[in-house]
């Protein structure tokens, strides 16, 4: 009886052991699809001379920034090295699904003009064009004259040597008006004080002046700098984008002279040589893009553009490390409310021109040398191999309006404004800037 007891102890003690090592059976769980939060796209291709261009690039990225702070969205960018590059960057955001894509400069425009058209539900906007008219396209113009006037009125005050200067770097629109607006600014301090300081580096009414052909040469900034000083002026406003920081280093190694910034605060931007900062001429790009990237979220987006004015702070006058009297200043503040009533011009008077009759050149052929090394005047087109550029759809339409037929001859740039001048060709094309020792040689 013993024995039996031990055993069914046994068995019902290794019936519980067995119980509690059996499998449980675990309550099937299902699986929520979980919602990723869409995040909107803001995506920026630049011109040349890169995101980090203490100009334009720069300004407008910083517009994305703020989006980004106080709105957290997700930006990003593609640098555009040469012309070629703008619509393959263009088409490589279309590609990514970004829900706004921004060019930045003047010479997007036909490219991002394209892609607008050809992509009616995808938003766009681009700085310094404003007059593409397309639903899906915001645009900007900024009235930069009115800041760039006001700079110039300062400059003439502020100058010892009587002279003050001006250059640009591609001579387009965008780049023209700071300089139309510096130079009559100077002339109405001029005007209102009997002075007489001069301008050098643009004529507004002829139309042309000093360029350097591009947005990237700091040793082009460098030499522009020099020839400058070395002519008499001791304020000079460069409107090239990081060229200038060419003739900041200029004026630093000299030690005298004055810079003008342009786009943004060279204070800031150039913060290690404020000092000789006078005055910047500020082209608010930023709250542009901001505002833009604010209406593609919230769907009050439409086509159309804008424009940057002193009155809507759009564009503006920052000081810099310079100090200033006092007088001056009040007489630059004084100005500013007259300027957005459109009392003072600030632009050049247009005047209707004469009717001119071209000659017809009979169809005769004109050979024009050109680089085909020198963007984006002249080049050969990676993707084409064929040549292309400015130089060669100007002398086209030329040749349109006086009956003739270019002949396009590559040459080095060496030696190719004495070989016209010797008349091995008929003319050159290569971003030629007209410099007086030229204008001897060549018309």
């Amino acid at each position: 009886m013993k024995k039996l007891s031990v055993l069914l102890v046994f068995l019902l003690i290794t019936g519980v052991l067995l119980g509690a090592c059996a499998p449980k059976e675990e309550p099937v769980v299902v699986d929520e699809p979980v919602e990723v939060e869409d995040v909107f796209s803001a995506c920026q291709v630049t011109d040349v001379g890169g995101i980090d261009d203490k100009s334009f690039n720069a300004t407008a990225w910083k517009g994305m920034e703020d989006a980004v702070a106080d709105f957290g969205i997700e930006a990003k960018y593609l640098e555009s090295q040469q012309q070629t590059d703008y619509e393959a960057n263009i088409n490589a955001f279309l590609e990514e699904g970004c829900d706004l894509i921004m060019s930045v400069g003047f010479l997007l425009g036909d490219a991002t003009a394209a892609a607008a058209g050809a992509n009616a539900d995808q938003m766009f906007g681009i700085v310094d064009v404003n007059w593409l008219a397309s639903d899906n396209l915001y645009g900007s113009g900024f009235a930069i004259n009115e800041a760039t006037f006001l700079a110039g009125y300062l400059a003439a005050g502020m100058t010892e040597t009587g002279i003050v200067a001006t250059y640009g770097g591609i001579q387009i629109p965008p780049v023209e008006i700071f300089m139309d607006g510096f130079v009559l600014g100077v002339e109405y301090y001029n005007e209102v004080h009997g002075t007489a300081v001069a301008t050098l580096g643009w004529d507004p009414a002829a139309r042309n002046g000093l360029f350097t052909g591009n947005f990237e040469s700091t040793d082009d900034g460098r030499t522009m700098g020099e020839s400058l000083l070395d002519e008499g002026a001791d304020i000079i406003m460069p409107v090239a984008g990081p060229v200038g920081a060419g003739t900041i280093a200029v004026l630093e190694e000299r030690g005298t002279g004055m810079i003008i910034g342009v786009d943004n605060d060279w204070s800031v931007q150039y913060a290690n040589q404020a000092e000789i900062v006078l005055v910047s001429a500020l082209k608010n790009m930023d709250l542009y893009v901001y505002e833009t990237i604010a209406a593609a979220m919230d769907g009050s987006f439409v086509g159309g553009n804008y424009n940057g004015t002193l009155e809507n702070g759009g564009v503006g006058l920052g000081y810099g490390g310079v100090d200033v009297p006092a007088d001056l200043v009040a007489e630059i503040e004084a100005l500013t409310p007259q300027i957005i009533a459109g009392e003072v011009a600030t632009l050049p008077v247009v005047e209707a021109a004469a009717e001119v009759v071209l000659p017809d050149l009979g169809g005769i052929e004109v050979t024009i040398a050109v680089e085909n090394a020198y963007l984006p005047y002249n080049y050969i087109d990676p993707d084409t191999g064929e040549p292309a550029g400015w130089d060669y759809d100007v002398w086209e339409e030329i040749c349109v309006l006086l009956n003739c037929t270019p002949i396009f001859v590559e040459a080095a740039w060496e030696g190719m404004i004495q070989a016209v001048a010797d008349g091995q060709f008929d003319a050159a094309g290569d971003g030629i800037t007209i410099k007086p020792v030229r204008a001897e040689i060549v018309d």
